[in-house]
């Protein structure tokens, strides 16, 4: 899902409210809401840093020049932003490009300070240079990471929607249609089919019409956009579509029908001038476990340093609630199958293990997986960890031994392993993680498919870049829920639980 497409980035709530205040998803007026967010975060971060450090030696460092120079690099940053099209779709449907873009942009423009001033006879001091360059990424990240989640949210209540029609037939138009069905979060809200009237009827869509009649009907629909499924489809029909299509101007986007592969183990590798892709195999080599084992250390263990006197007055609040022990141990499937106790700060009654039985008929969630919105069993003290998250943080102990990782799929209880196919096993091919692409894009996605196909997707498809930006993105998203929760979009008990054990357990 690509900044292009969301358009704007809520970085505070006056972008939230902006953001309501346009619905059509792609307006001049929220792109420009984008810019401005984004202008705001880039001057924050350079007016910051001029004014906890000295921006150049021997110079001035008066309010005025701060403020100048802020306003400055600012509007370099903008152009800067824009070059590398980080206000397209066709760059940032891939968070990795667009942190990647974020980083050049960032380097760049602290690059830049430091020659403008020696330009104008002055020099950088490099403190103000580096400060300046990392906090203008952390910011412009975070802030994007935060619209993302809320946008998210918005999209799973039906806001922010692009209404597509799917063209194709047979197996592949089905997975598709299941695929945006099962991800709302992705904006794409499906009006029609075109291709044959068993699968719309299946799938309770209107049927509009056969292939050869797909330009009519889908500019009488109305959408916006186009999802063309190659699979089922003549080549000649297939081609004769998409360039007719887009010269309507339709979005038009290609089933290619590779699934869980992703664009990094995807080479072009053109025959004859036309597009063909290469593969690169699945799998992780010693090496790769070895840095993902690295990077979890890196992590960790300064996390568990920082967040040591938290960790200290949560355990205080959780015994002071009702005498209970302040943590609760729960089995968990590791990696290779293998069992493994998985720590967490204890958020529900005493008695939760035997008042599950009543609630197992209100489960909101289909497969083996249990949520609740408002579960009666959530402690006081345990809403607020849940809705900060603060409740995983001795999680940390399972990375620094070992049987967790920072990122990875969500630690499974052996009942639920049970009930997984061998499919879905493989899964545990990599250590569970604290975070991860399912607890990132879909937590309070109720679809057991979203959970199956994002942590397959993961083991799949793993790669540093994949693990620093779920990384990036936890913190903001966090945040994003924490605000929900405290305007009341969403209870403090929402976060999925799973009844097994001394009580359901946050996932």
């Amino acid at each position: 899902m690509s900044l292009a497409e969301r358009t704007l980035g809520p970085v505070a709530e006056t972008a939230v409210g902006a953001a309501r205040a346009v619905r059509q998803e792609g307006t001049p007026g929220l792109r420009h809401a984008l810019v401005g967010l984004d202008a705001t975060a880039i001057f924050s971060a350079w007016f910051v840093t001029y004014t906890l450090l000295p921006a150049v030696q021997h110079g001035q460092n008066g309010m005025r020049a701060t403020l100048a120079r802020s306003l400055g690099l600012t509007g370099v940053s903008l152009l800067l932003l824009a070059g590398q099209h980080l206000y397209r779709a066709s760059v940032c449907s891939s968070r990795i490009m667009e942190l990647r873009g974020l980083a050049r942009v960032a380097v760049a423009v602290a690059a830049f300070s430091a020659v403008a001033y020696q330009l104008r006879g002055g020099q950088a001091a490099p403190a103000a240079v580096a400060g300046g360059g990392f906090l203008t990424f952390a910011l412009l990240v975070s802030g994007r990471g935060f619209y993302d989640a809320w946008l998210r949210a918005e999209r799973t209540e039906g806001r922010f929607t692009r209404r597509v029609v799917v063209v194709g037939q047979g197996d592949e138009a089905e997975r598709v249609i299941d695929l945006l069905a099962h991800h709302a979060d992705l904006g794409y809200r499906v009006c029609g089919l075109v291709g044959d009237p068993y699968t719309a009827a299946k799938h309770d869509l209107p049927w509009m019409g056969a292939p050869e009649e797909a330009l009519e009907t889908i500019a009488a629909s109305g959408a916006t956009g186009v999802v063309l499924v190659t699979s089922g489809l003549p080549a000649t029909e297939v081609n004769r579509l998409t360039q007719e299509l887009v010269e309507r101007g339709l979005h038009v986007q290609v089933s290619a029908g590779l699934w869980r592969v992703g664009h990094s183990r995807l080479n072009v590798a053109p025959l004859a001038h036309e597009p063909f892709y290469s593969l690169k195999a699945p799998g992780l080599s010693r090496s790769q476990l070895r840095l993902k084992r690295g990077i979890d250390l890196a992590v960790a263990l300064p996390v568990l340093v920082l967040s040591a006197p938290i960790m200290l007055l949560v355990a205080a609040a959780v015994k002071l609630s009702d005498r209970g022990p302040a943590l609760f141990r729960q089995a968990r499937i590791g990696r290779d199958g293998e069992v493994f106790t998985l720590l967490k700060f204890r958020t529900m009654a005493l008695d939760a293990e035997s008042r599950l039985s009543e609630l197992q008929a209100q489960n909101q969630r289909d497969g083996p997986l249990f949520k609740l919105d408002k579960d009666p069993r959530v402690t006081r003290v345990g809403g607020f960890l849940r809705a900060t998250s603060l409740d995983e943080l001795p999680q940390l102990f399972n990375v620094l031994g070992g049987s967790m990782s920072m990122v990875g799929p969500r630690p499974a209880l052996p009942l639920e392993v049970a009930t997984f196919d061998d499919d879905l096993l493989g899964r545990h091919r990599l250590p569970p993680g604290i975070t991860g692409l399912w607890q990132l894009e879909a937590r309070d996605n109720p679809s057991f498919y979203a959970y199956r196909h994002l942590d397959l997707f993961y083991v799949e498809n793993w790669t540093w870049a994949l693990d620093l930006m779920v990384l990036a993105g936890t913190v903001p998203n966090l945040l994003a829920r924490s605000v929900r929760a405290a305007l009341g979009r969403r209870s403090a008990g929402t976060e999925e639980t799973v009844g097994l054990g001394a009580e359901p357990v946050l996932i």
